[in-house]
């Protein structure tokens, strides 16, 4: 499951132009975050990870901030 998320990561980074470190990244910038926020809801919908799971995928300490990404 983590090779079909790590290729969605990818391929929304490619398609915004950005890196993949840049889209992991700790960065709040208006188009990271977006970048971000739409690579968490993609994972989330067309994968089985838990919220934990998701959560070291994308570099956080908890699943909170999953939560948060997919409420707003």
């Amino acid at each position: 499951m983590f090779r079909k998320a790590t290729h969605i990561i990818l391929d929304i980074a490619m398609n915004k132009g950005i890196t993949v470190d840049e889209l992991l990244s700790k960065g709040r910038s208006k188009f990271t975050v977006k970048a971000r926020k739409e690579a968490i809801r993609k994972v989330r919908k067309e994968t089985t990870l838990s919220m934990p799971e998701m959560a070291r995928l994308f570099r956080y300490k908890d699943h909170t901030t999953i939560l948060h990404h997919l409420k707003h």
